[in-house]
């Protein structure tokens, strides 16, 4: 289970170059997975495989994922107003104190946000409209998702948020199990 610890060394890895360089506050795309970063990631698929872990079409779907950048539509763009305005909301909504906002992910009137309300797991919570306006979270995800199961997290993500858009979906999908790396507060 060699593969099982490089994923762990790999998400630490690429936390730690991506880190400086991401920024809830100042960047409105999704960084894409760097050349060294997929090749580590392709490799640990690779050591899966090997040691049947996963099957070979579930590899060959893994690496077409690595080597895709599904969040180039989607904004993730974070304003320090709109951070206090989403925080304010869902602190009425969850009636708790001021959750801390993490990140946001918004594309054609969706809102995916990333917070520490509720007692466990940060939560990813889903919005088909605008959750400052006073609108009630459709579903909430959290929880770690390895690099082999974004075509699960996609599934997971239409099933239970009905009309979500494609490339949203498929960015989320992508983003927790592939590219997750989090600014926190």
């Amino acid at each position: 289970m060699n593969w099982i610890k490089r994923i762990h060394q790999s998400v630490i890895v690429v936390a730690l170059v991506l880190s400086p360089a991401f920024s809830a506050e100042n960047m409105n795309r999704e960084p894409p997975i760097s050349s060294e970063t997929k090749k580590e990631l392709i490799s640990i698929l690779g050591d899966a495989l090997k040691s049947k872990a996963i099957s070979r079409a579930n590899y060959e779907r893994s690496v077409a994922w690595v080597n895709r950048t599904p969040c180039s539509k989607v904004d993730r763009l974070l304003k320090p107003e709109f951070k206090e305005q989403l925080s304010s909301a869902l602190s009425k909504e969850n009636e708790s104190k001021s959750p801390r906002i993490y990140s946001l992910f918004s594309y054609k009137g969706w809102f995916i946000v990333y917070t520490d309300v509720g007692g466990g797991d940060e939560p990813y919570l889903f919005f088909s409209e605008n959750p400052v306006k006073g609108k009630h979270s459709i579903t909430a995800w959290s929880g770690a998702a390895m690099i082999f199961e974004t075509d699960e997290i996609l599934k997971w993500v239409k099933s239970n948020s009905p009309g979500i858009p494609q490339s949203l979906a498929e960015c989320f999908a992508w983003h927790v199990t592939l590219n997750r790396v989090e600014p926190m507060d």
